[in-house]
């Protein structure tokens, strides 16, 4: 973390370092990246971009869960994992296991207002492996989009 970050990351990743040290150790770790191309939040599988007006945006539980998110994916490989699989639907099916496993540790995900998490999580891929959440997906889910952003600078 050399840059300037907005002032949500500084303190969601205070508050890691309090209430999930793992994670923040992760992050402090990884290259933190602020970017105003990134619609979210991303990572090349080395580093984390953040679009730091959307990071603003959100409260700083919902920063800790976006900057875990990340850290999830580089820990898990999936950059290297994808393969020649469909990348959009690589993400989303990674994004499944990532947040239900974010959720099950405590951490609070984005929200829209109606209170609705804003990503993808659906409990019957609970516990299983990209890979298999990858080919149980139904190519419709795929069009329909979900998750918070794009793998490869993959997003939450």
């Amino acid at each position: 973390m050399t840059q300037s970050h907005c002032e949500n990351v500084r303190r969601a990743i205070s508050k890691l370092i309090l209430e999930h040290p793992f994670y923040a150790a992760m992050t402090l770790m990884t290259p933190v990246i602020p970017d105003d191309s990134v619609p979210t939040a991303g990572t090349d599988g080395d580093k984390i971009y953040y679009n730091p007006e959307f990071m603003n945006s959100l409260p700083k539980e919902a920063v800790m869960f976006v900057l875990a998110h990340e850290v999830e994916h580089i820990v898990r490989l999936h950059c290297l994992r994808v393969e020649s699989r469909d990348r959009m639907k690589w993400n989303m099916a990674a994004d499944h296991g990532i947040n239900l496993d974010l959720m099950a540790a405590g951490l609070k995900g984005p929200v829209n207002d109606n209170g609705e998490f804003m990503g993808l999580a659906d409990q019957q891929y609970a516990g299983m492996a990209a890979e298999k959440v990858y080919n149980l997906m139904p190519e419709q889910e795929q069009q329909d989009g979900g998750g918070e952003g794009e793998e490869g600078q993959s997003g939450e």
